[in-house]
């Protein structure tokens, strides 16, 4: 036989609104199983093993439901009322809890009832008186039984026939390849995001590399411009005024921009380093992070 027993204390608590509300907790559960087997219309018993481990097991309330008896007075389900006195009720409602009995019931395999097992058969030695009838392997008194899968496979007593258990595990297995594809969907967009956002990093990085580049090589041709300049006009520059402005040296350009000419200062470390257009948007130096306001210089 198979039987569980359940204890559960029964109270009323009150809630938010005032109102009392019924209420249960389970104090203590336990199993009970003695050997028993599965008989098929041939009458050969096959011992079941471990049949608490069993999924979709439903047992019965035990005893027999009459028409107008209450569920206090079945065999299987017994209420026991709380014994307390005056005090304790009165300090119980004004806790807000208020304590009803304790509810026993016992619910079982009933015999004779039909059922679809699903588990793994086994070589086990038993008990003969016990299982008389059962199938025998070999010499050794052991029989074939069946138990829970060993590898961790299904193990199944149930009152649904098999076309039943099957349809409803294709049901399970459905919702879980949808929820596994929608987490393989998830996971491939993310992926996809992280490429894009690297490849547009690298896109960015290569573009600042070129212009860096184009401006070492425009400075490279302004010095070399600048030197042969300086070279064919070396004896008239004492005595001559050179027309227009000068042009920028590498030193006076702007160290963010590397377009306009440096010509704001920072107070508080005295680097001339920016532009005016640039030095809107800084708070700090570029070149030694110490904050300070700005001032334009201008040159004569």
């Amino acid at each position: 036989m198979l039987g569980q027993v359940k204890e559960e204390q029964q109270f009323l608590r009150q809630i938010n609104s005032g109102e009392w509300v019924r209420d249960q907790h389970v104090v203590r559960q336990t199993w009970r199983e003695s050997p028993w087997c599965l008989e098929d219309a041939s009458h050969a018993r096959l011992p079941v093993v471990q049949s608490r481990l069993a999924r979709r097991l439903h047992l019965e309330l035990a005893g027999v439901i009459h028409p107008h008896s209450h569920a206090e007075d079945f065999p299987g389900d017994l209420f026991t009322p709380a014994e307390k006195s005056v005090s304790q009720r009165a300090i119980d409602h004004l806790m807000g809890w208020r304590v009803l009995g304790q509810r026993h019931k016992e619910h079982i395999l009933p015999v004779g009832a039909t059922i679809t097992a699903i588990g793994e058969l086994a070589a086990s030695s038993a008990d003969g008186a016990a299982c008389k009838g059962a199938i025998p392997l070999g010499s050794g008194g052991s029989v074939l039984v069946l138990q829970a899968p060993k590898d961790g496979g299904p193990f199944i007593l149930s009152y649904e026939k098999l076309p039943e258990i099957v349809a409803s595990l294709n049901r399970v297995s459905h919702v879980c390849k949808w929820v596994a594809n929608c987490f393989i969907g998830a996971g491939a967009i993310l992926v996809t995001v992280k490429a894009v956002q690297g490849a547009c990093r690298f896109l960015h990085r290569r573009k600042l590399r070129k212009r860096l580049d184009a401006e070492a090589r425009r400075r490279r041709i302004m010095q070399q411009q600048n030197g042969a300049h300086a070279n064919g006009h070396a004896a008239a520059r004492a005595g001559v005024e050179v027309n227009g402005e000068e042009r920028i040296r590498e030193h006076d350009l702007c160290s963010v921009c590397i377009d306009r000419e440096a010509d704001t200062v920072f107070q508080a470390c005295g680097h001339m380093c920016v532009c005016e257009h640039c030095a809107i948007n800084l708070v700090r130096c570029p070149l030694c992070r110490a904050r300070s306001r700005t001032i334009r210089v201008f040159r004569i």
